[in-house]
This record gives structure tokens, C-alpha cells and sequence, in this order.
């Protein structure tokens, strides 16, 4: 959809994931203000990023956002961070949504579009000082150059590397972004029961949407959420969003300590969640 890396609102809703299906407990602190993320017996262990959190930053078993934001080994966590990254780009290839040729079709043109800046700018700062009396031609030049390559990256912005089903898939996850964007539209117990918007919400932590979503949920199902253990305040409000600025803030600090990493791709905001089950 968005023809980025997953960021932290996807990670987010990973780990919303496994705390609907019980691999995961969250515990608040004093104040509601820090979370502990602790493995159950369900736990899998299949996302090396979140065994790296569990291992590196808490004692194995455990971390919290407080040991993540005193964690001085960030630079690991970015690292592992960049290979889920590549990791679920490479899925998205293996399994039939993403064309390879046509990705790497896009990546030289996009090189090609850059040099091709660089040629023409550096040409017209050469010619500007060997010929004088063109000054005058100077800054249309250079506003020509910008604007050609405004125009080549508009393109290439619209260039899609999506085979015919991950053209489907999108379509398809768009629409139901849209549909969550507009959920006080409609009756949310017409389209399903509390287990089935269960299974909703990590995806709706993914879209960004998830207070949206939850601010609903409670209108139309607040006994159901009341008896559920995964509705609780710590799994369906602020742990999230702690565990966004904690994880935030880690990557930022590697990418400040000389990281090879942008901070700004793993940047989430603030963000509610709810727990999870089915796929995601």
C-alpha cells in the first residue's frame, strides 16, 4: 500500500497479534505508564526482531519499556529491526505479490533519474562559469532540471512492481482501511461479534486507526469487553503507544550514536491497540 519498509505502527501490530493469542502477557507499572511484555508458554518465537527484545533488552522471559529506553546496545536492535524489514519484503516477493524484475527495473530507474540531475546541474554550473554572457540562462536551466526531475520521480512515484495479485491485495486492503476510517458509518455488530473484530485490531494498530476503531468498539460492545481479559485497559489503550516512544526512542538514539539506520522509517507516533487473534 504504501511502498515502504513495515514501520513501528506494524510491529506494533505484531506483537498485538500474539497477545490475542496468548503468546504474549502485558502487565502495566505504577501509573500506568510502564509496560511489561512477558513470554507464556504459547510464545513461538518466530519474529527474531521481538526474541532479540526479549534476549538483549529484558532478561530473557521479559522486558519493559523502561529497560528498551536504558538499553545501551540499540545499534543491535536497529540492526535486527532492518532485517524484519527485508525479511517481510522478501516474503512479500516468495509469495507471488511483488514482481523482482519489476522492483529492480524501478530501483535503476530511479538511480538513472538521479544521475541524470546531478549530470545536468554540475553541466550548467560548468558552462555558467566558462560563459559569462548566458548567466542570464542560468536559473531557468536549473529550474528546468528541477521541475524534469520533479516530473521523473512523480512517475516513478506511480510506477508499480505489484503482480496481478498483489494488485488484488491491495485493492483489497485499501478498501478495508477505508471501511475501518469510517466505522461509525455503520452497525459494527452487522458485520460481525466481538471475536471477529478481535481478529481486526492488529490490523487496525497497522492502519494507524486503532483508537478510531476502539472508540467504537466500546460504544457497541462494552459488556463483552469488560468480561474479556484481552480488552483491558493495558492491552487495548496505552501500552502500545509506550511501546512506540520506548521503541522510538531506542532506534533514534542508534541512528544518533552514528547508526547506519533512519530513525524516521521506524517512526510511529503515538498509537492505542486492542488485542489480536487470527492472521495478520
Amino acid at each position: 500500500m504504501t511502498k515502504k519498509d513495515p514501520d513501528g505502527k506494524a510491529l506494533a501490530g505484531e506483537i498485538a497479534l500474539r497477545a490475542g493469542r496468548g503468546e504474549i502477557t502485558i502487565k502495566t507499572g505504577k501509573k500506568g505508564k510502564d509496560f511489561t511484555y512477558a513470554k507464556t508458554r504459547k510464545y513461538k518465537g518466530d519474529l527474531p526482531l521481538l526474541n532479540r527484545l526479549f534476549k538483549k533488552v529484558g532478561n530473557g522471559q521479559s522486558f519493559s519499556n523502561k529497560d528498551l529506553k536504558q538499553y545501551s546496545g540499540s545499534q543491535e536492535i536497529t540492526s535486527s529491526y532492518k532485517n524484519w524489514q527485508e525479511a517481510s519484503q522478501k516474503a512479500l516477493i516468495k509469495e507471488g505479490y511483488i514482481d523482482q524484475k519489476l522492483q529492480d527495473r524501478e530501483e535503476l530507474l530511479s538511480l538513472y533519474t538521479l544521475g541524470l540531475m546531478f549530470v545536468s546541474v554540475a553541466a550548467i554550473v560548468v558552462c555558467f562559469f566558462l560563459y559569462d554572457k548566458y548567466t542570464f540562462w542560468l536559473l531557468p536551466a536549473i529550474l528546468w532540471v528541477l521541475a524534469t526531475f520533479g516530473l521523473a520521480r512523480l512517475r516513478l512515484h506511480h510506477f508499480s512492481d505489484l503482480t496481478e495479485k498483489g494488485a488484488r491485495a491491495t485493492e483489497q486492503a485499501l478498501g478495508f482501511e477505508a471501511m475501518l476510517d469510517d466505522i461509525g458509518q455503520f452497525k459494527l455488530r452487522d458485520i460481525g461479534e466481538l471475536t471477529l473484530w478481535e481478529q481486526v485490531m492488529p490490523y487496525a494498530i497497522a492502519f494507524g486507526l486503532a483508537k478510531k476503531v476502539l472508540k467504537q468498539l466500546k460504544l457497541e460492545f462494552p459488556e463483552e469487553i469488560a468480561a474479556d481479559p484481552y480488552w483491558t485497559y493495558y492491552y487495548a489503550g496505552a501500552s502500545y503507544g509506550a511501546f512506540a516512544s520506548s521503541f522510538d526512542e531506542a532506534i533514534s538514539s542508534s541512528a544518533g550514536s552514528g547508526g547506519n539506520f533512519s530513525a524516521s522509517s521506524a517512526s510511529s507516533g503515538g498509537f492505542g491497540g486492542g488485542s489480536g487473534g487470527g492472521a495478520f
